[in-house]
């Protein structure tokens, strides 16, 4: 049985978010090596398989019971995403500035264009 297939498996007995199971056990239950694999197997169950794992911090992984279990987990990792994206953006912006006039050179800027221009074709309307 592969990964994915173990961890749906485990979930089975975890419908509803009232029934969560916590990701150290359910890495252990799914016989995975741990936190960083599972999150990788979840990655790969969502994203390739499209199976609907849901999880909640403090709360765990869980299958939906309901459309508005999904509905919650959507906005939460929305609201997770928008947070990320305005930490990099203000460690872009921010972040070159205060380097610069900390140093006296502009070794950050050739180091931001080199790495992160070619990122910002992917990210329109971004603005960072």
């Amino acid at each position: 049985m592969e990964p994915h297939e173990r961890v749906w498996a485990v979930l089975l007995d975890h419908v509803g978010k009232g029934r969560a199971i916590s990701g150290r056990e359910l890495a252990a239950a799914a016989q995975l090596s741990g936190d960083r694999e599972l999150r990788l197997i979840i990655h790969e169950a969502r994203t390739a398989h499209k199976l609907p794992i849901l999880s909640m911090p403090g709360v765990g992984y869980y299958r939906p019971q309901d459309p508005a279990e999904i509905d919650e987990c959507y906005w939460q990792l929305r609201e997770h995403a928008i947070e990320v994206l305005l930490i990099a953006s203000t460690l872009r912006r921010c972040g070159s500035e205060r380097v610069r006039n900390n140093h006296g050179d502009d070794w950050i800027e050739s180091f931001l264009e080199m790495h992160y221009k070619p990122r910002q074709a992917g990210l329109p309307g971004m603005g960072v």
